[in-house]
């Protein structure tokens, strides 16, 4: 599974990376887990975009945010 996770802050990033991770050794699934600072990093990879699955969208970010972000989605 194609999973994305933006979110400006680094350490959210990582922990919800851990916990998927986590979950997926012990269901014995696989994940492809990429992740991206800010929407308008993640607006600029379409082709990541199109092969997502699961994408995990952080409201609050500075810039362009969450719900910005989506609306461009």
């Amino acid at each position: 599974m194609n999973i994305i996770i933006c979110d400006d802050r680094i350490d959210d990033r990582n922990n919800l990376s851990d916990l998927l991770s986590d979950y997926g050794e012990k269901k014995n699934y696989e994940f492809a887990i990429t992740e991206y600072d800010s929407g308008e990093q993640l607006c600029e990879e379409q082709s990541a975009l199109e092969a997502c699955q699961l994408l995990f969208l952080d409201i609050n970010m500075q810039g362009m945010d969450g719900l910005k972000t989506a609306m461009r989605i």
